[in-house]
């Protein structure tokens, strides 16, 4: 673009002919962009749109110094010489994209990068009704378990009664029960016939001996499964038999590692993403115990903010108007020192969020002789 100069006559062009004009009143809107210096203080080329802005507030700050007479009582201003001229832009931003709330928070903008996998053998410390965080966003399948964990076991079943059955109970599978538990086993019908295990029957039950038995269950030789992975087996040798009424116990123990989720634990969606696991008031897991995190970890790509951590942000500032009313006028303003200037609410509220940032020209009389801070382009 060629930059002219208009001399006065010129300018009466482009002045208000008499009077007053109410075209040239302002209610103003426009865009901004920012374009972002490196840290070395070099354009980018990269102008970033910043969305939203409230407010876009242009002050010209004159610092100056007055010399009054001191030869009479009312003491003339005699001379007043200015000493110094700033310029600043008061912006309200209310767009909450990475590279806003990395000037908002005169930090950096960055991305964390997450690899997908699973995660087993962790080691935390946990209390009921208090949480533990792994180190990952996103996460599921959110096992946990005893440092000490020990397998469920079925233990083998022995005779509670003395009614001269000689056949062999056999006791087998994998508890996958969460709960220990007591299990009964009374034999309601004979084999017919010694050494073959036809015709005998029996009933179930557990937790007590005086328990609801479950229905007859024909005896067929084979691993038979009661529930919850546990088999039983009957066997008749030449000879044996199992007479009825004759009652066997054996005990199934559960794996110490089952801490049950919705009891002992819970991942809720929300809090998942930051890696939160509650421990919930009713768990059973011992307080102050270490426990054994197993989980799986989404891939992702996370923009963040590195906070604080600027030094200075310098850029290079573009207005673009677009006024409800009033004449419309393009900014550009070549270097700015921008700094967050307030609050920035809104991450916990009932109202939408803003950050107020402030923006100081500094003077590019290099480039610019003529214009060294910024320019108002009236645009027609």
């Amino acid at each position: 673009m060629n930059e002219f100069k208009l001399d006065s006559l010129d300018l009466q062009l482009f002045a208000t002919k008499s009077g007053s004009n109410a075209e040239d009143l302002m209610l103003g809107a426009g865009t901004i962009y920012f374009e972002r210096f490196d840290r070395q203080g070099v354009p980018t080329g990269i102008l970033h749109h910043c969305g939203n802005v409230d407010a876009f507030n242009l002050t010209t700050e004159v610092t100056s110094i007055a010399k009054n007479s001191s030869m009479n009582r009312a003491r003339e201003l005699m001379a007043e010489v200015t000493t110094q001229v700033a310029a600043r832009i008061a912006m309200t931003f209310t767009e909450y994209d990475p590279a806003n709330l990395s000037m908002g928070l005169y930090g950096e903008a960055g991305v964390e990068t997450q690899e997908e996998k699973t995660v087993a053998g962790e080691i935390y410390t946990v209390s009921p009704d208090s949480v533990l965080r792994v180190p990952h966003y996103n996460i599921s399948d959110v096992i946990l378990t005893p440092l000490n964990a020990t397998p469920a076991a079925i233990s083998a079943a022995a005779m509670m009664t003395n009614n001269a059955s000689d056949g062999t109970l056999t006791t087998g599978g994998a508890y996958t029960g969460t709960e220990s538990a007591d299990y009964y086993i009374r034999i309601t019908a004979a084999n017919t016939t010694a050494g073959d295990i036809a015709g005998c029957k029996f009933q179930w039950t557990k937790g007590s001996v005086a328990g609801t038995y479950s229905a007859d269950i024909e005896v067929d030789g084979s691993a038979q499964v009661l529930e919850k992975g546990i088999t039983v087996q009957f066997n008749a040798a030449a000879g044996q038999k199992f007479v009825s009424n004759e009652i066997y116990k054996f005990t199934a123990t559960a794996a110490s590692g089952a801490y049950v989720k919705g009891r002992d634990y819970h991942v809720y969606e929300v809090e998942a993403r930051a890696g939160i696991v509650n421990i919930l008031p009713t768990s059973t897991i011992p307080e102050n115990t270490k426990v054994v995190a197993s989980y799986h970890v989404a891939k992702g790509k996370f923009p963040k903010i590195m906070g604080a951590i600027a030094g200075r942000i310098e850029g290079r500032l573009l207005f673009i108007g677009d006024p409800n009313k009033g004449p419309c006028y393009n900014g550009e303003f070549w270097k700015v020192s921008m700094k967050p200037n307030g609050d920035l609410t809104g991450l916990i509220g009932t109202e939408f969020g803003s950050y107020p940032i402030q923006a100081t020209c500094i003077s590019d009389r290099q480039d610019h002789p003529d214009e060294p801070f910024y320019k108002l382009v009236k645009v027609m």
